[in-house]
């Protein structure tokens, strides 16, 4: 019991392989049929004669057939926004980093368990390099706490129990500890497990990329929200805002921001070099606070115009999300939109854009 417990702890105690393609899948089970019909036409005179070359050549072989399994390549670049019911989870993947922006639902229960890990797990992914928390809504954090109170810290760091995360981020509201209602529990959990807690605001900036010489493969994640200069004292509307750019695909993560919040943000920007991309370039927009009546305005839509709208709600929600005037604002300007509560998940590759 013991050296089982000191083996869960150290690196690589818990190997997550994600989903093999179709393929390999086909393969590994014909090899597998092969050897075996190979082993069981050796007569039992041969196979005792034989015994040292057949357990090494079975050995070989099975950490071939492993080897063929767990082996794949990461995406060069994935958006998934999340069936998460009532609620939001965004995953990006880059070359092997991993983001996620919110995750939470108030209409799932045990939404981490049965909907977020195993997503990350269908992926193969086993780390998470960056987590943003738009605000401290249950509705956009509340798997964070349930991930975080089955995290077993290995000898060699990460989660040995599971997934692992790197650091998370909330947004800086300036010491406003009303605001911080329902961050409290995560940053408790998560400085518990060993995890970095960092507060970010308008201005700050990560590149993601294999080769600063090739614009076109770096990701680059820009807060651009909250600032300081546009506190309202409400959490909807100090949420954090994130752009995200590759190549020709821009990404605006809005959380719940609405009314006050967005019309300030859209007199920020207006005229910013930001949102006047070229016309190649498709926008993708996930839509504030699920699709409410009061996000997404039209000046907000002139503003950002994008190409492809994203509204993370729950089938049947008692608040009636997405409302029939976002909707109405987004047929009017003839933007497309996917909605998570007829469609399910929804993932994007760079080649699979609008």
């Amino acid at each position: 019991r013991l050296l089982c417990s000191l083996t869960e702890k150290l690196s690589g105690g818990l190997l997550i392989t994600g989903k093999p393609p179709l393929y390999k899948m086909i393969l590994y089970y014909s090899l597998l049929v092969f050897f075996c019909l190979f082993i069981s036409h050796m007569s039992q005179g041969q196979l005792l004669k034989k015994r040292r070359k057949v357990r090494l050549l079975s050995s070989l072989f099975l950490v071939s057939l492993t080897l063929l399994m767990i082996l794949h390549g990461k995406p060069s670049f994935s958006y998934t926004c999340l069936d998460v019911g009532q609620g939001s989870c965004n995953l990006v993947q880059k070359d092997g980093f991993v983001m996620l922006f919110d995750a939470g639902s108030s209409s799932v229960s045990d939404i981490y368990r049965y909907r977020i890990e195993s997503t990350l797990k269908y992926f193969g992914i086993s780390k998470i390099d960056l987590v943003f928390l738009s605000h401290g809504d249950s509705d956009h954090i509340c798997a964070i706490p349930d991930m975080l109170d089955g995290y077993h810290p290995s000898l060699t760091g990460g989660n040995a129990g599971g997934i692992s995360i790197s650091r998370i981020l909330v947004p800086d509201l300036n010491g406003n500890e009303e605001e911080y209602s329902g961050l409290e529990e995560v940053i408790e959990k998560a400085q518990a497990s060993g995890i970095p807690v960092s507060a970010v605001s308008e201005g700050d900036i990560w590149k993601i990329g294999r080769n600063s010489d090739h614009e076109e493969e770096i990701m680059t994640l820009r807060v651009l929200s909250p600032s300081p200069d546009r506190m309202t004292g409400e959490t909807n509307q100090d949420c954090i805002v994130l752009l995200l750019r590759i190549g020709k695909v821009q990404i605006l993560f809005t959380g719940d921001l609405e009314k006050e919040g967005e019309e300030m943000f859209t007199e920020a920007y207006t005229g910013s070099p930001l949102f006047s991309s070229p016309e190649d370039t498709e926008n993708i927009l996930v839509v504030g606070h699920h699709g409410s009546r009061n996000a997404s305005s039209d000046a907000f839509l002139s503003l950002t115009r994008p190409d492809l709208a994203v509204i993370s709600c729950g089938k049947n929600n008692r608040y009636g999300h997405p409302s029939r005037q976002v909707l109405g604002r987004l047929r009017k300007r003839h933007i497309p939109y996917i909605r998570t509560d007829r469609t399910g998940a929804f993932t994007m590759t760079p080649k699979q854009c609008p």
